[in-house]
């Protein structure tokens, strides 16, 4: 736990501008999300008036297919050695909310590339399927914890990949009824088959997604 801890503040020494990144982005979206804010159209009928979940014109989550886009900030312990890298890729899946609920249950995958700084080796691409479950803060934000399988395809130290459990948690706010917007935390606890070689992954990421 302390050899983690040691790498984990010396990756944020080598990347402040990263840190500052998300320290920042994350502080704007919990103001966005939790301080009193009023109804966005400051019309001369609405000055004044506080949004409510009653506004049907707002943005909601509802049943449907999503697709998008997404970057993450990956940090690798493999091996006894300390990596960061960024990676880039794509995610799509299905969510169903259930009728008088909160509570809404979603599937998907992402596929994303390249793992640049991964030591003793490279690799081309990983991919993961993941199920999701999560509650309603209001109708157009979602927290929601989720669990799958990773897969990732390469060379590491002469093994051809690595594969195994992933958890995580996650927060998404839709930005029109289309779009919306996603940060995301996983941790990945990776073996080979021959279950020779292992690695940890903390993954944090940001998605733009467009529901449909």
């Amino acid at each position: 736990k302390l050899k983690e801890r040691n790498i984990m503040i010396e990756w944020i020494k080598q990347n402040k501008l990263a840190t500052a990144a998300i320290a920042v982005v994350a502080l704007a979206v919990f103001g966005w999300l939790f301080l009193p804010v009023k109804a966005r159209a400051d019309g001369p009928t609405n000055r004044g008036k506080i949004a409510t979940t009653a506004d049907t014109s707002a943005p909601a989550f509802k049943t449907g297919f999503w697709g998008g886009v997404l970057v993450s900030s990956d940090h690798t312990l493999f091996d006894g050695n300390a990596a960061a890298s960024w990676s880039y890729g794509a995610a799509g899946g299905y969510d169903y909310k259930f009728p008088g609920s909160n509570f809404v249950f979603g599937v998907y995958g992402d596929i994303s590339a390249p793992y640049d700084g991964v030591p003793d080796g490279h690799v081309n691409y990983n991919w993961g399927l993941y199920g999701r479950v999560g509650l309603l803060l209001r109708p157009s934000t979602l927290v929601y914890g989720l669990a799958g399988h990773t897969w990732i395809d390469g060379e590491l130290d002469g093994d051809d990949g690595l594969r195994g459990l992933t958890v995580g948690a996650g927060i998404e706010t839709l930005l029109t009824q289309h779009l919306s917007l996603a940060f995301e935390f996983k941790r990945r606890d990776l073996g080979s088959d021959e279950g020779i070689l292992t690695a940890t992954q903390d993954t944090f990421g940001v998605g733009l997604r467009y529901r449909f």
